[in-house]
């Protein structure tokens, strides 16, 4: 379990202009990448890139699903909008 703890998480957040990613360890942020492309491949390519590196399966995504392929997706987990969540956790 302690091994979970240490391992990196990549968060992917696709915006209306960009792609924002975020790897972050239990600590820290360790890396940023923005993206001004929203297609899957651009996408695509960053997250390979981001995986190899880190050697992680721990992955989280926000943002606009449309399109999304099937191969990424069943990779990830889909959170709601940041935003939304906040703004759900004030009312609460």
């Amino acid at each position: 379990m302690n091994d979970l703890k240490n391992r990196p998480i990549i968060g992917i957040d696709r915006g209306a202009s960009f792609t924002d990613f975020g790897v972050v360890t239990s600590s820290r942020l360790i890396d940023a990448v923005s993206l001004e492309k929203r297609g899957w491949d651009s996408i695509f390519s960053v997250y390979e890139r981001l995986i190899d590196k880190y050697q992680t399966d721990h992955l989280v995504f926000t943002g606009s699903v449309s399109d999304m392929p099937a191969d990424l997706e069943k990779r990830i987990q889909v959170i709601p909008e940041i935003d939304a969540v906040g703004s759900s956790l004030q009312s609460g």
